[in-house]
């Protein structure tokens, strides 16, 4: 309900106030930030800043709110206790899609292609025999991970996961694809190809970064 607002704007400021002592904060405004290199700091992979706000939401449950005088955790098993219907995700899988940006494209003979990846699976056989009178697709990805697609079937009842056409291909983000595009480019090559693009995702070192540290209050 509407009045609930006030609340998860609340705990989205506790949250954001615990991100800000992290290295690599913007800060809430470029006055703020002032002279601070936010891109030099950086010692987070996104897997493992993943993982830090986990475990923080973990010790934010678990620790007495000031207004409640008890956990968040202990609220709500109270409320539960009480008769309360808490929601609760019946499925994994969709609720995660449901969050995953939009993409649209029309299916070829060999699939889908984005952002020079192609995509392919015998289940989109039966749409393939009759592209041509089918619209853009509605393709899902998460972009920490492009090592497949989610795609919504033309009748919009369910999404179907499609991987790489070319399943050797290692997982990758969308950072790290970017981050490859931009360098080809850099070396001259106007016209990227899948085959360019991994090859330089492969050669790009990969960095051990000290997590510990960061998340040792919340572990």
């Amino acid at each position: 309900m509407p009045h609930f607002g006030g609340i998860i704007e609340r705990l989205i400021g506790t949250m954001m106030q615990m991100v800000h002592e992290l290295p690599v904060t913007t800060f809430s405004n470029p006055a703020e930030r002032g002279s601070y290199d936010s891109q030099a700091t950086a010692v987070l992979t996104v897997a493992e800043l993943n993982r830090w706000l986990a475990l923080a939401v973990a010790a934010y449950h678990g620790q007495v709110h000031a207004t409640l005088g008890q956990t968040p955790a202990g609220r709500w098993a109270e409320g539960v206790a009480a008769g309360g219907r808490p929601a609760t995700v019946t499925s994994e899988t969709a609720f995660l899609i449901d969050f995953l940006p939009v993409i649209r494209r029309t299916l070829r003979r060999t699939g889908f292609t984005i952002d020079h990846v192609q995509y392919y699976s015998d289940m989109l056989k039966p749409w393939i025999a009759r592209r041509d009178r089918l619209e853009k697709f509605v393709l899902r990805r998460d972009p920490r991970d492009l090592s497949r697609i989610w795609v919504l079937d033309p009748d919009g009842h369910a999404y179907l996961p499609v991987p790489y056409r070319m399943l050797s291909r290692p997982p990758i983000s969308v950072w790290e694809q970017r981050a490859a595009i931009a360098r080809l480019r850099q070396d001259g090559r106007a016209q990227a190809d899948e085959n360019a693009l991994f090859a330089m995702v492969e050669q790009r070192p990969g960095r051990i970064r000290p997590l510990t540290r960061f998340m040792r209050p919340y572990l």
